[in-house]
């Protein structure tokens, strides 16, 4: 079996695609900064590298004995910053043995810049990844169903009855989870013929805003309703928990989307990107019956 590097293990996205792929018996190792606790990657039986992305060595050190990376950056907005991490993991992987990447964008990939480092980081990653010819299959997600009961939202659905969250109520979108996403990676690391390749990635079905509402009622049997928030709103509602800079920055990711929610639609899903990737995929309903709504 491959032996798989998994970086950012210890965050939510991580740990779900580390709990995945022990499912499938592959060996692991976690990459993850030496002030995190790796008490449950260890329980698990995870290996674990210290590193970080701003040291090439501690990257190389980690790609040792590697097959396979599972690739993620963290959750800041410097593209500056976000390439440097880059060129280091092209400086690792070219001084190692891998031979296969996926590389989770966070955040969907579009053509061209859009004005928005969100988005153009990774575009600009992407393009020098292709410029260095890593061997890597991007994975390009839509928004996650888990932000609805992230520790900053869900105790206000529990005790408002309300889902505030600046997206439209009215426009469907292909909410997919963490174990959507992990699936993907799945499928991905076992298919090196699709190298070269991006795909947007997104839920088995499109839902909006009233619909979600609707679902959690449902499941909850408490009515709750689905209120658009502005994202003047939501950067203040985040201030005190990622700071001024990137509460701004993620405020702006929802800017944009509200005039352009047909990115987040993955359209090619069931006639490319399952046929490529025969992910599993969870319905609203069936990842929403797993939280504790009320």
């Amino acid at each position: 079996m491959n032996k798989v590097l998994v970086t950012g293990s210890t965050g939510f996205q991580g740990f779900s695609i580390v709990k995945t792929l022990l499912e499938y018996d592959y060996s692991i190792r976690g990459l993850i900064l030496g002030d995190e606790d790796s008490t449950v990657l260890q329980s698990q039986g995870i290996e674990i590298a210290i590193g970080n992305f701003e040291d090439k060595e501690s990257l190389q050190t980690a790609f040792h004995g590697i097959d396979k990376v599972v690739l993620s950056f963290p959750l800041i907005f410097d593209e500056k910053k976000l390439l440097k991490f880059a060129e280091n993991i092209v400086y690792a992987w070219k001084n190692s043995n891998v031979k296969h990447f996926v590389f989770n964008t966070n955040l969907p990939v579009y053509h061209e810049k859009v004005g928005l480092s969100a988005f153009d980081s990774k575009l600009a990653i992407e393009n020098y990844f292709d410029k260095e010819n890593l061997p890597y299959i991007s994975l390009r997600p839509t928004l996650y169903m888990d932000n609805l009961s992230a520790p900053f939202l869900l105790p206000v659905i529990q005790s408002n009855g309300i889902i505030p969250y600046p997206v439209p109520a009215d426009k469907k979108i292909a909410w997919m989870s963490h174990k959507d996403l992990s699936n993907f990676v799945l499928e991905a690391l076992k298919r090196p013929q699709l190298i070269g390749q991006k795909f947007y990635i997104g839920g088995v079905q499109l839902v909006s805003g009233n619909e979600i509402a609707e679902i959690v009622s449902r499941i909850s049997g408490k009515k709750i309703n689905f209120v658009h928030t502005n994202p003047d709103e939501f950067e203040s509602q985040l201030t005190n928990g990622f700071g001024t800079q990137t509460a701004k920055e993620i405020a702006n990711i929802y800017r944009f989307v509200e005039e352009n929610v047909e990115h987040l639609q993955a359209k090619k899903l069931r006639e490319s990107t399952l046929i490529k990737l025969p992910a599993t995929l969870q319905t609203f309903d069936s990842w929403a019956s797993s939280i504790e709504w009320t």
